[in-house]
């Protein structure tokens, strides 16, 4: 399987609270995965990223909530993991 890390960054705007979700996508030893699908539902829409050549993606404009994260590569297990954006806090 695979590791997921997420760092989430919080952004306000002035009519909505909003964060910017940044992670990392890791194989068991420790090595960027570049390529990597990595998805989270928001409103009832799937957001799509692909990593970059450091294993690293990005969702901005995120509402404040919980989410759930898949990220997946070929040859690797899918890895999900929950994410809680929060009002005033870098989780």
């Amino acid at each position: 399987g695979q590791t997921t890390t997420v760092d989430v960054e919080l952004v306000s705007t002035a009519s909505t609270e909003t964060g910017t979700v940044t992670g990392l996508v890791r194989d068991n030893g420790g090595r960027a995965i570049q390529s990597a699908l990595v998805e989270m539902i928001v409103d009832g829409d799937t957001r799509s990223a692909r990593t970059d050549a450091e294993g690293r993606f990005r969702f901005e404009a995120v509402p404040v909530g919980t989410y759930d994260i898949t990220a997946s590569a070929v040859g690797l297990l899918d890895n999900n993991q929950r994410v809680t954006v929060r009002d005033g806090e870098t989780t």
